[in-house]
């Protein structure tokens, strides 16, 4: 089905293909695990003939002496990474269209490979199908391919330039972050990981606490041992600390389980006062044990631990046995700055779990998507970015094809921004009364605000929003074209 290194096969095909001399050079940059993937017959029916290499000095050899139309490479040969092979082949008044091939666990290098000029990713494995569907979409954003996909966008409106930070994020042990709360949370974790005190991870729904108990147990000597995670919500206490106890009657218990590992006890706020007794017993005898393989314990709360203690729904005595050390997690709102690597990283990730072309994003969907306050955290940004995958078709993402609630909130929030601080001592009363956040805001501000937010109530309809705003689509249509035109670079 391939062929080998430097080889450029002509040889008959069952579809028709362009005489040689109109053929463009597709150049494949990998070991031979990667050539048994991309099989000649889809470039040559993409009119390209074939050239495979397998080390980096022949890639950017390739490059400077040959016009090479399309890229497929791998991200690393060995221990021996190809993205300067990258770099030497993009930079050409002409570059090419690039296509990384990565492993899920490669999402920061694909990240690189993407800001470094890549028009896309795909994650082994991959269908045949999968992989011709990107090719011919990168192609038809570089604008090099004589069979562009049906119903893609005109040049005109395809917005094609991936979102590309200009930092690169920090990772540690699967969390992202950069901001200042998450390098603070980064060097704790570093500083309790040889310990075996107890540990209580506290945040809202959805910024990760699994995740979190995770990276704490790589990090530490007991990462080649078991991690035990045990959702304390979806059981009865009764039921869970059968389970979790020694001794248990139907299986071995999650304690034996995570021997010489780590037994995590997510949501332990869900427990009842009785069962809390019973694991605060257990946790005294984990505590006073000598066996040099008994588990690191680390439990999760749903809340702040002094409002749950407040509320009578944690133990304060239990409280005060696990929290030896603290870790607290902080909402998206709170660091903003992880928001645009998180983004990144997600989107590619929905994107290969889906076996769907990665989407690129609006600079008005970017905008909204990383001014919106994620109530739900890493969860919702995640069940986002994955309905956008679905639904995106592998071309792009605009802010009409953003979920109501981010629209709405973002109208929401211009009305309330205003420039209520250019003139502190009005309000709303006498004659203004009602207006609330309207006052001292530019007109067309208002006015946007409006027809955002009634689409968004419309379901995202523009026909609908026209007859309850009394005014023809179009010309919805033309403010809205009007806005993108003022937002995007």
């Amino acid at each position: 089905m391939t062929s080998g290194t430097n080889v450029s096969p002509d040889g008959p095909s069952d579809k028709m293909t362009p005489a040689p001399e109109d053929r463009g050079r597709a150049l494949i940059v990998g070991d031979d695990d990667l050539s048994a993937v991309i099989p000649d017959e889809i470039l040559n029916d993409l009119g390209f003939i074939p050239v495979r290499v397998t080390s980096v000095d022949d890639a950017k050899r390739i490059c400077d002496e040959v016009d090479v139309d399309l890229i497929v490479m791998s991200l690393w040969i060995g221990d021996e990474s190809l993205l300067p092979a990258l770099t030497t082949c993009m930079d050409r008044s002409h570059p090419p269209a690039v296509v990384v091939i990565a492993r899920h666990d490669q999402i920061n290098d694909a990240a690189t490979a993407m800001r470094g000029g890549a028009e896309d990713c795909l994650f082994l494995p991959f269908s045949e199908s999968r992989l011709e569907r990107t090719l011919r979409n990168a192609l038809a954003r570089r604008g090099g391919s004589t069979q562009p996909p049906p119903l893609a966008p005109s040049p005109s409106t395809l917005q094609t330039r991936p979102f590309r930070p200009t930092d690169t994020p920090s990772t540690f042990h699967g969390l992202i972050g950069r901001s200042p709360a998450m390098r603070a949370l980064f060097d704790k974790i570093r500083a309790i990981s040889t310990s075996e005190a107890p540990v209580l991870i506290t945040g809202e729904v959805g910024t990760g606490r699994t995740s979190l108990a995770r990276a704490l147990h790589n990090a530490s000597p007991r990462a080649s041992g078991p991690f035990v995670a045990v959702d304390c919500a979806r059981l009865d206490g009764t039921e869970c600390l059968t389970r979790i106890e020694p001794g248990a009657a139907d299986a071995q218990s999650e304690i034996a389980r995570a021997s010489g590992g780590t037994l995590f006890l997510d949501r332990l706020d869900a427990f009842d006062n009785r069962a809390q007794m019973r694991l605060l017993a257990l946790v005294q005898e984990l505590e006073a044990s000598a066996l040099p393989d008994r588990p690191r314990l680390v439990a999760s709360l749903s809340a702040p631990a002094a409002e749950l203690v407040d509320n009578g729904l944690l133990r304060e005595d239990l409280y005060f046995a696990l929290n030896v050390i603290e870790l607290v997690l902080p909402p998206l709102r709170m660091r903003r700055e992880d928001l645009p690597f998180l983004l990144e990283s997600t989107l590619a990730r929905v994107a290969a779990r889906e076996d769907r072309a990665l989407p690129l994003l609006t600079a008005a969907a970017r905008r909204s998507l990383l001014s919106y306050d994620w109530p739900g955290n890493l969860r919702e940004l995640e069940n986002v970015l994955r309905g956008l995958v679905l639904t995106a078709g592998g071309l792009r993402v605009t802010a009409e094809n953003l979920p109501v609630a981010l629209v709405t909130d973002r109208a929401q929030a211009r009305l309330s921004a205003g420039r209520s601080e250019q003139n502190p001592a009005r309000s709303p009363t006498g004659s203004v009364a009602g207006l609330g956040a309207l006052l001292g805001q530019r007109l067309a501000d208002i006015e946007r605000a409006v027809i955002e937010a009634t689409i968004a109530a419309e379901d995202g309809s523009i026909p609908r929003a026209a007859r309850v705003l009394d005014v023809s689509p179009s010309t919805i249509y033309r403010k809205r074209e009007g806005w993108t035109e003022d937002e995007d670079p």
